[in-house]
């Protein structure tokens, strides 16, 4: 994983990470990714940004020191230099 130790570390990815706020169809059946889950406990992102379940469109969570936005089919505009390591 090269690109962890870029600071500030911003990850988007289509798919949520599973067991979130972000990935939940219905109470009870989440559809995200451990992969996403387990990188971003490892690495702490400033940021993190999904789309994929729309069911969660508009939801912002924290995942330990991450801000986790599902954007939806909107998406979601940021300026990546005011961001802070």
């Amino acid at each position: 994983r090269p690109f962890a130790a870029l600071k500030p570390l911003v990850l988007i990815c289509h798919c949520p990470p599973k067991d979130t706020d972000l990935d939940g169809v219905k109470p009870g059946a989440h559809f995200g990714s451990t992969a996403i889950a387990e990188f971003i406990r490892a690495y702490e992102p400033v940021r993190f940004f999904c789309g994929h379940i729309h069911e969660c469109e508009g939801r912002d969570v924290m995942i330990g020191h991450t801000r986790g936005s599902n954007v939806g089919k909107r998406g979601y505009l940021v300026d990546l230099t005011t961001l802070e390591a």
